[in-house]
């Protein structure tokens, strides 16, 4: 009897900590159940495969959402979520109590009666106890605490959508910046290029006479701008492929 309901306490234990719908969500899960398509450890792989060359937008994006931290977190918080409704469902199950004690003394100690000692025996006490609660009525606080946590997890995949979102805007908006200016730096080139050529036409007719010395200056303060306005680009180049 003792070790029968030793084994049904277990077996009470292990049903009642196991989750009605499974485990804990896996990667896989928690991907499909935020949307990305990528496979759990894409991050790793796609930061070590990166394509020869420069990158494209597709790229760009597909690295961004494997490797992202706050899209890492928003799927570990849908999956927080999802325990919380197994957590709230079990409100409404029958919840099993067993208590077990048992104490025991091999041999008492001896009396002596009429010169002789008598042994009284050994002593075993035990104490099995298992009880069973079930939920009746607690005035709507377990359906609405059900209800919560499902609207809980609602917010957490409209959260994870939403930083998503944010990861490829950014993504974009940084490379549409990043073409902007490269387009921006090779017009500046061509413009410098241009000018140089008109400043050594412009030197050929100052020697003939043809033009005052104020006509090469003017071209030589043009190109200096567009030689100042060349570094900004750079730098800006350079700042926008550092966070791209």
């Amino acid at each position: 009897m003792r070790r029968f309901c030793l084994l049904w306490c277990l077996l009470l234990s292990a049903f009642g900590c196991a989750s009605i719908d499974g485990p804990f969500l896996g990667d896989e899960d928690i991907y499909i159940e935020f949307g990305v398509k990528e496979t759990p450890g894409a991050g790793k792989k796609a930061e070590k495969e990166l394509p020869e060359g420069p990158l494209s937008l597709e790229d760009a994006v597909r690295i961004a959402l494997a490797n992202n931290i706050d899209i890492r977190i928003a799927q570990r918080d849908i999956a927080i979520a999802c325990d919380r409704i197994d957590q709230a469902r079990g409100l409404f199950t029958p919840k099993i109590f067993g208590i077990t004690k048992q104490q025991r003394k091999d041999r008492l100690p001896a009396y002596e009666i009429m010169g002789q000692k008598v042994a009284l025996g050994e002593k075993y006490t035990g104490l099995y106890n298992l009880s069973v609660s079930i939920p009746i009525y607690d005035f709507g606080r377990s359906s609405a605490r059900y209800r919560q946590a499902l609207l809980s997890k609602e917010l957490e995949k409209a959260k994870a959508a939403r930083v998503r979102q944010d990861v490829i805007f950014t993504v974009k908006d940084t490379f549409l910046q990043l073409l902007k200016l490269k387009k921006t730096h090779e017009v500046i080139l061509k413009s410098i290029e241009q000018l140089k050529g008109h400043e050594k036409n412009t030197r050929e007719f100052l020697k003939n006479g043809l033009v005052d010395k104020t006509a090469v200056l003017g071209i030589q303060v043009k190109i200096a701008e567009l030689e100042q306005e060349k570094l900004k680009v750079e730098n800006g180049i350079r700042i926008t492929t550092v966070s791209y």
